[in-house]
């Protein structure tokens, strides 16, 4: 009898447990169709988003293509209406006499680019005074800006030609005379893109005084050998500091040093340069 109930223990025992091997293989297959599951779900969430970001880059892109069209098509009209009699594509008056303009064919004094200077997203245009009868002081260039809500321009900056633009967001002019103390270093000035307001401002001025080029200035003063501590005989004026030449290239670096020049294609003001505005 004993034996009997013995056998039955172990029996039940043997089959209790086949029955929690089966349920915990049921509860892994259950665990592991829930993870498959979750799995699948991000992936398609990944997907989904990655879909709408690629959608949303493409609609950013075609808003981007669709408002270049539009502003080459008002650079076209601006030019040929500054071809025509000289009047700024911001509205203002051309400043000549009657026929003045066209009688001398002023137009040929000027030319222009379009391109993105600023990075943007949106091509600039630029219209430079590149000598010819104009004198060095009347010699400027201009950047202009659009406005595709408005649909008109704006002036970004103003400066003598021809500005060089960087990746980096800064812009260099020359000054139109060197006036100052030295002869190897034109004097110029760094602008900064201010992306909120789309122009740029001036950062920083820079000019040089070499006492093998003068040495005394114009007030009659000697060279200050005791700033020149390299004994170069050169010393640098960054806006109201002085800077020997270590401490000037330094300073140039760290504005330029890790930027590229962005290349700009300058075209002749004249009729058949301006009509290929639209053909690019």
């Amino acid at each position: 009898m004993k034996k009997l109930v013995l056998v039955f223990i172990i029996g039940s025992m043997i089959l209790n447990g086949c029955g929690a091997k089966e349920e915990s293989e049921n509860t892994l297959d259950q665990n592991l169709q829930i993870e498959s599951e979750n799995i699948s779900n991000a992936e398609t969430e990944k997907s989904n988003t990655e879909s709408i970001t690629v959608e949303e880059e493409k609609v950013e892109l075609e808003q981007d293509g669709d408002i270049n069209e539009k502003a080459r098509t008002y650079y076209y009209e601006k030019l040929t209406e500054f071809f025509k009699d000289g009047s700024w594509p911001e509205g203002r008056e051309s400043g000549w006499a009657e026929n003045e303009w066209s009688q001398y064919e002023y137009w040929k004094d000027y030319e222009y680019a379009i391109a993105d200077v600023d990075l943007d997203g949106i091509d600039e245009l630029l219209l430079a005074c590149k000598g010819g009868d104009m004198p060095m002081a009347g010699m400027v260039e201009y950047v202009y800006g659009y406005d595709p809500d408005d649909n008109n321009v704006y002036i970004e900056i103003e400066e003598f030609p021809h500005i060089r633009f960087y990746d980096n967001g800064y812009a260099q002019a020359d000054f139109s005379h060197n006036q100052g103390l030295g002869e190897s270093l034109w004097p110029y000035t760094i602008y900064k893109y201010d992306q909120k307001s789309d122009c740029y401002y001036k950062d920083i001025m820079i000019d040089s005084w070499e006492k093998a080029y003068m040495d005394h200035d114009y007030q009659d003063n000697p060279f200050p050998d005791e700033l020149d501590p390299d004994g170069d005989g050169v010393i640098y004026y960054i806006n109201s500091q002085i800077l020997n030449k270590k401490e000037y290239e330094e300073l140039y670096d760290s504005y330029f040093k890790n930027a590229s020049e962005i290349k700009i294609e300058y075209n002749d003001i004249n009729e058949e340069n301006i009509n290929k505005i639209l053909q690019q």
